[in-house]
């Protein structure tokens, strides 16, 4: 069995009736649910068919791209300073756990010298 057969028919054999009915065209899938689904199936190592999703909506792939792109400006245009008391306000008001925020605050995780 070909590799993107076998981690397709074993993610379809591990995931929600609903999920299965979305990948196998019998229900409409959303961008929620590509997104969702796609995280699921890279979680578990599956990368040849997630490769194979992403070609299969292409659409949707370039939609995550596009916001992808725009956080990604957004993060690099921000002084740190900003992005730093917009977190550990959220913190302080119980919108973040600590390791988030440990992760946030780390300067060389978020790649600032």
């Amino acid at each position: 069995m070909e590799l993107l057969e076998k981690e397709e028919s074993t993610f379809l054999s591990l995931c929600s009736p609903h999920d299965r009915d979305l990948l196998t065209g019998r229900a409409e899938m959303t961008l929620q649910d590509f997104e969702r689904i796609t995280y699921l199936i890279m979680t578990l190592g599956f990368s040849v068919y997630a490769h194979n999703l992403h070609k299969q909506y292409m659409d949707f792939t370039i939609q995550l791209t596009e916001q992808i792109d725009r956080s990604m400006k957004y993060w690099q245009t921000t002084p740190i300073t900003t992005l730093t008391n917009r977190y550990l306000r959220s913190a302080r008001d119980g919108l973040m756990t600590s390791a988030t925020i440990s992760l946030l605050t780390n300067k060389s995780i978020i790649g600032i010298n």
